[in-house]
């Protein structure tokens, strides 16, 4: 590593990703690899891990010091590194220096404990710049879907938040996770949902992913998911087009006349209209490979 990190930082005068996994790394490895990064100017990925992880919060307060500081540094991998399971104080610090990243991923956890997930989920309720969390944890619970769930609604910078694990949660955690992009408990709970994130999750055959596979999911989850993906479209029109999608839904909920009572009388046609037009995906049937329009009856 004497030799390594100088022999990047001299020769290796525009490196921009650094791949540095191995299962030999330590605390020594940790330290030269602070040292670099005060001096690197150019970096803006790196991935790294292995070994026993990092080993106590000194040597995480000189890797989180050297990552907020540094310039460029926008995505950032720990792999392997018993952060999520092991010492919080540990994972706690380190999330202090990925303020000002736009991606980060712990991949490999072995397991998620509670006190982990709730850093996680402090983290993500401080709104930070970030834009794409990933966790790829064993052992993901109920539990732990209810504690990052109630941090996800709070954050309005986050596009994607991937949860690829063997989860262990059960329908109560999907809905969790479900509802928060689309609580229809109420007009209330519908405002306060997340209208930015995108949920994915490998225990859910990708269920928020590709809009090009489609048949696993409901048309329901389909359309919550080109809603949180518009791009042109602001908070205050998300909202809307999902109050409309819950006022058509199959299960009638909040299909509610009383709703209407505050509507003038000469928005009414345009109100039924996008009631007709979001209740036109409901009736589609995936049938041998495509969607196919279901007639409806008067």
């Amino acid at each position: 590593m004497d030799i390594i990190f100088p022999a990047f930082q001299q020769h290796l005068i525009n490196l921009t990703t650094l791949h540095l996994i191995s299962t030999n790394i330590g605390s020594d490895i940790f330290h030269h690899l602070s040292t670099f990064l005060q001096v690197n100017t150019t970096l803006t990925k790196l991935d790294i891990g292995g070994g026993d992880g990092i080993p106590d919060v000194s040597v995480a307060s000189s890797l989180s010091d050297a990552i907020h500081n540094h310039p460029t540094l926008e995505e950032l991998e720990f792999v392997c590194c018993d952060l999520l399971s092991g010492n919080t104080n540990i994972l706690r610090r380190i999330l202090e220096g990925c303020t000002k990243l736009k991606t980060l991923m712990i991949t490999y956890e072995d397991e998620m404990s509670n006190e982990g997930a709730t850093a996680v989920a402090d983290f993500i309720e401080r709104n930070h710049p970030a834009e794409g969390i990933m966790l790829n944890v064993n052992n993901l619970s109920d539990s732990h879907t209810k504690i990052l769930a109630s941090s996800l609604k709070r954050n309005t910078n986050l596009r994607v938040f991937d949860l690829k694990e063997d989860g262990n949660y059960t329908e109560t955690g999907r809905k969790i996770l479900l509802d928060v992009l689309f609580d229809a408990t109420s007009m209330d709970s519908i405002v306060t949902s997340n209208h930015s994130c995108i949920l994915m999750s490998q225990d859910m055959n990708n269920f928020w992913s590709s809009l090009d596979v489609l048949s696993t999911r409901s048309d329901l989850e389909v359309e919550i998911e080109k809603i949180n993906r518009l791009e042109d479209a602001s908070i205050s029109q998300k909202i809307r087009r999902k109050v409309v999608l819950a006022l058509c839904g199959t299960d009638g909920e909040l299909f509610d006349l009383r709703h209407f009572n505050d509507i003038p009388l000469q928005l009414m046609p345009r109100v039924l209209e996008l009631i007709q037009e979001h209740s036109g995906p409901r009736t589609k049937k995936w049938v041998n490979g495509a969607w196919v329009h279901a007639t409806l009856s008067n």
